[in-house]
């Protein structure tokens, strides 16, 4: 079956115009400057795609000149200056895509070959028929596990990869826009893109006979954040990252279709050390898949699990927040910032209080130190996914925006300034936190609807002060302007709180004219404290 992703129109485009396209990976890089960004069906599934993208972008930059001629380098200097002439271009040259893709086409066939995309090779598969000759007749698809023990792979149907079904026994839709006949199968096209977003996201429901069980997926064990541009270009480039730690090279770089297919069933997470470069980082086969098609049309797939290691010891992995785990005194251990599918102050600041150890950050510090990035405001995204009982059923897929400026990133006293401000929103967020519950007691409340008073107080406070945060972060207030829009945000929500108190209403036990007095000076005092930072 003749369906090469290189050239066949798979990816979904937003276009300038705003209109959606499709188009495939070459004709793709040749035009992403005329792109504003992926158009797939989910958010996550343009991320997993990213992912894609960003690995053949630095495989190209490391291994081409911009002549496409081959010239593999580890030199930093000419590693960073190619990357400089081709984000001037404002796109990647012709003959570097086309020598690439020229030379690597026949690793992009998604559905049979002897090395289909993200897939094995059916050759690879040893087969049993279980209930020969009777009724419940069953072909069985096995892979060899590490000991040479055949493991039997899971017979999926495809509307198990559509993120937007996610349907089977045990789990219900998180959101469906395929029905009836429509979840029997899948085209081509949306089977390779759902495959990207599987590798990237697939839960733990694959299981095998015996004790053996996959584990969770490698973007998913953490907040996935990440820089965009003004055109999926730049996007592209933006998170192509070539260097480890600002400072050294890969030694290698090497995406899954330029080695052998594994076909080895992983059931050891910690037998292997994490990739040391990006590009295959960004292609890890989590589960071993296996398509079956009829009419041009992907109707199961066999699942088996596939790559693992331990999260920490993918250290080089950019677009995570990592921070220090407190339950290593030594304070060499790091481990992933999840995602809080609650408050978006918290992943706001995460993201920003966590640059020193988010790759994604530090290149973009290391772009501005390059001279390549001029002074702009850079959008990044924030990316998550939770799951619910048993990691067998996705609970939530969530997403946020957050716009920085470049000189945060590259200036250390705006990183300082900006570090301070957050510090005294979490203050006065505190500080709000005590105010409703003060004045719900004060009111005559028990003590969980005080605590529940002063939660509200405290969110309606945080929702307003991040409104003007962000401001700042876009450089569109100065650190004088935030602390007074913040002093008038306490003085607000403090006057809104005393109007709303019934402080008069209780008059059993020791409520009195004083103790409503206090309560009242106690927003005053809120705002006071604000004041002091506006000045200081």
């Amino acid at each position: 079956m003749n369906y090469n992703l290189c050239d066949e129109p798979w990816i979904l485009l937003m276009g300038k115009d705003g209109q959606t396209k499709t188009a495939g990976l070459q004709d793709t890089f040749l035009n992403l400057h005329e792109y504003l960004s992926f158009a797939g069906e989910i958010r996550l599934q343009d991320t997993a795609m990213l992912r894609l993208f960003s690995a053949i972008s630095v495989t190209m930059i490391y291994q081409l000149d911009l002549n496409g001629m081959e010239d593999f380098t580890t030199d930093k200097n000419r590693l960073m200056d190619r990357f400089r002439k081709i984000w001037e271009q404002g796109k990647f040259p012709e003959k570097m895509i086309r020598n690439y893709f020229g030379k690597w086409s026949d690793r992009f066939y998604l559905i049979g070959g002897e090395h289909p995309f993200y897939q094995v090779p059916e050759a690879a598969v040893q087969t049993e028929i279980k209930n020969k000759g009777k009724k419940s007749e069953e072909v069985l698809y096995k892979l060899p596990d590490r000991d040479g023990n055949l493991k039997v792979m899971n017979k999926k149907p495809i509307s198990s990869l559509n993120g937007t079904i996610l349907d089977s026994n045990n789990k219900i839709a998180a959101y469906s826009d395929t029905a009836a006949e429509g979840k029997k199968y899948m085209t081509l096209a949306e089977s390779a893109r759902w495959l990207l977003w599987y590798m990237a996201y697939a839960d733990c429901g694959t299981k095998s006979p015996g004790k053996w069980a996959s584990q969770m997926t490698f973007p998913s064990s953490g907040t996935l954040v990440f820089p965009t541009g003004i055109n999926l270009f730049e996007t592209v480039m933006l998170n192509s990252v070539l260097l480890k730690e600002g400072e050294r090279p890969y030694d290698c770089v090497r995406p899954v279709w330029e080695r052998e297919p594994s076909v080895i069933v992983q059931d050891d997470p910690y037998a292997d050390a994490a990739p040391q470069n990006l590009p295959e980082l960004y292609t890890q086969q989590s589960r071993r898949i296996i398509f079956r098609c009829k009419d041009d049309k992907v109707t199961d797939a066999y699942v088996i699990a596939g790559d693992r290691y331990a999260v920490p010891n993918a250290f080089i992995e950019p677009m995570f927040l990592w921070k220090k785990d407190s339950s290593d005194k030594s304070g060499s251990t790091f481990v992933t910032v999840k995602y809080d599918v609650v408050s978006s102050w918290n992943n706001l600041r995460n993201v920003l209080l966590s640059s020193g150890t988010s790759r994604s950050v530090r290149w973009i510090r290391q772009l501005e130190d390059e001279g390549i990035l001029e002074d702009r405001n850079i959008p990044f995204l924030m990316t998550g996914i939770t799951y619910g009982s048993m990691q067998s059923a996705i609970d939530k897929m969530v997403s946020d925006e957050v716009i920085v400026n470049a000189q945060f990133f590259a200036d250390d006293l705006k990183k300082d300034d900006m570090e301070k401000v957050i510090g005294i929103i979490n203050e006065l967020a505190r500080e709000f936190y005590k105010f409703g519950n003060n004045l719900e007691t004060a009111e005559g409340a028990d003590r969980d609807f005080a605590k529940v008073r002063g939660r509200d107080v405290e969110q309606s406070f945080l929702e307003e002060a991040e409104v003007c945060f962000r401001r700042f972060l876009k450089n569109e207030l100065d650190k004088i302007r935030i602390y007074k829009e913040l002093w008038n945000v306490c003085r607000e929500i403090s006057e809104n709180e005393m109007e709303k108190a019934d402080l008069n209403s209780y008059t059993n036990g020791e409520m009195t004219a004083a103790i409503a007095e206090k309560i009242l000076w106690k927003g005053i005092n809120i705002i006071g404290n604000c004041e002091t930072n506006v000045t200081s």
